[in-house]
């Protein structure tokens, strides 16, 4: 592996950090691999093949929003501070 693709690794890897695999009862992101492209354009050029890739390696699950294949993701909230 080159170092080009170490540091994609790297970011795809960051970007799934942010968020938990789910299914369709507890996604509460739902992204296109285009939507996630251009997320990560500032930091790196990736195609939607490579994004894909990556996620399925990573088992997020795949699901449907107005015919359009979409990512179900959910954000935790075990960072969050419970409210007084």
């Amino acid at each position: 592996m080159s170092q080009v693709d170490d540091y994609k690794t790297v970011i795809l890897a960051r970007f799934c950090g942010e968020f938990l695999q789910a299914d369709e009862k507890t996604a509460n992101i739902r992204k296109t691999s285009e939507e996630i492209v251009v997320e990560l354009r500032p930091a790196a050029e990736f195609t939607t093949d490579e994004v894909s890739a990556h996620l399925v390696a990573m088992s997020y699950q795949l699901g449907f929003d107005d015919m359009k294949p979409v990512w179900l993701m959910r954000q935790g909230n075990e960072n969050e501070l419970p409210e007084h």
